[in-house]
């Protein structure tokens, strides 16, 4: 079993995803932990995420629906020039 000495336990641990020395991040912005306007925006972004993912899963529950919107966007003029079945 691994025993720490007491002089091991009195130095400041430092939390595993901290020491940017280990990476190629150091002196970049990855180094500093988010503040709390960037926390806010990564929570809107994981919202937003969340809500494409429910949209989705619902578009692919009726895979021919599904199969049948996507052959009938390609066939719109915008994208007719990469349609395969013209």
């Amino acid at each position: 079993m691994h025993t720490v000495s007491k002089e091991q336990t009195s130095q400041t641990v430092t939390p595993f995803f901290a020491p940017a020395q280990w990476t190629q991040t150091q002196g970049t912005w990855l180094e500093q932990a988010p503040d709390e306007a960037e926390q806010q925006r990564i929570e809107a972004a994981a919202k937003l995420l969340r809500e494409q993912r429910r949209l989705a899963l619902a578009f692919h529950s009726e895979p021919w629906e599904a199969k049948k919107f996507s052959l009938e966007l390609f066939k719109r003029c915008r994208l007719r020039p990469i349609a395969l079945g013209r």
